[in-house]
């Protein structure tokens, strides 16, 4: 769990001193914005509930009830005389998958070009894909799957980034004391969905003791699975690229040039169609060996020069799907 936001109808809109009052607790933010005569928004942030900022994982659900039960009893404390009612608007669900000691968040970039096509053909076409880069370095820090051109007018949305380039931009601390809590840091590729609520309000009871984790975690992460980490589209993404090589491979097999080859690849290429493709050409067992030996070759010198995944990226994609299934009755 990351952060949700709530609305809160009271008796009268709160006053600036009360506001304050709450922000001294700072796991809870309220909305100077859209503001109502009787209503006030307010963002929860589980991990800083129970640490100093999100890097601290919430690994069960008992931490959330916590978390809500002070919420409301802060509430209570500000406003002891008025019947308050609670609408839930958005919840962030996340989940942290440790990256191998020898890949970088901005390897992946050619798993998040195949999402992006995955993700199109699953949702449709007025999907919204933005990426955050990090010019200097070439580098991806930031990837949004939105059900909306407009990325920030989404109904639901998935988010990849890399937690320690976030930290590193915005951290005020000292980010080698932060190493030390959390040493797993740099390995970290944040995934979280976030998602608009529509339900009937509740009173702040209702809520202290309502199940977010229970009642939204699965649906959270069948998303990711349904529309980004989907197996059978994965599978005919492969079907399609080794098509493409089989021709390829035919044409070129009597002249098998590496350079040719980095001309005609695409992001989101994977090592297995290329690997398969070869295989179907019904080649001699060694000059078979030689073809993908000189393919792996190639294919490496192409990840080297472009900082980017190919060999392990079928891998990876599978392992993190593995991954996020594990979630799915994780809180239940």
């Amino acid at each position: 769990m990351d952060t949700i936001s709530v609305t809160v109808k009271f008796d009268r809109m709160l006053e600036n001193n009360e506001m304050e009052r709450i922000e001294r607790y700072r796991f809870i933010k309220v909305s100077r914005g859209k503001r109502e005569l009787d209503k006030s928004i307010f963002k929860i942030s589980y991990p800083k509930f129970i640490g100093e900022n999100n890097a601290t994982l919430i690994t069960n659900k008992e931490d959330v009830f916590r978390c809500n039960k002070r919420f409301v009893e802060i509430l209570k404390e500000i406003r002891p005389n008025d019947i308050m009612t609670l609408n839930i608007n958005r919840i962030d669900i996340p989940i942290t998958y440790i990256m191998p000691e020898n890949k970088s968040f901005a390897q992946y970039k050619s798993m998040f070009y195949l999402l992006a096509k995955i993700y199109e053909k699953r949702v449709g076409k007025v999907t919204g894909t933005k990426g955050i880069v990090d010019l200097k370095e070439n580098k991806f820090q930031t990837i949004v799957y939105a059900d909306s051109k407009n990325v920030n007018d989404y109904n639901c949305k998935v988010v990849f980034y890399d937690q320690y380039a976030r930290y590193k931009d915005t951290y005020e601390g000292n980010i080698e004391e932060l190493l030390k809590k959390h040493p797993d840091l740099k390995r970290r590729m944040r995934i979280e969905v976030s998602k608009k609520i529509n339900r009937k309000p509740m009173n702040l009871e209702e809520f202290a003791n309502f199940d977010l984790l229970g009642n939204y975690n699965e649906d959270f992460m069948r998303y990711i699975l349904d529309n980004l980490f989907n197996i059978n589209t994965i599978l005919y993404e492969i079907e399609e690229q080794k098509r493409k090589w089989e021709v390829w491979f035919n044409v070129k097999i009597t002249n098998f040039i590496g350079r040719m080859l980095w001309e005609i690849i695409k992001e989101e290429d994977m090592y297995e169609p290329m690997r398969e493709a070869i295989k179907s050409l019904g080649l001699e067992k060694k000059t078979q060996e030689a073809r993908i030996t000189n393919l792996r070759k190639e294919l490496k010198r192409i990840e080297e020069r472009e900082n980017k995944m190919i060999i392990d990226l079928y891998n990876e994609v599978s392992k993190i799907c593995i991954y996020i299934a594990g979630f799915l009755k994780y809180y239940n």
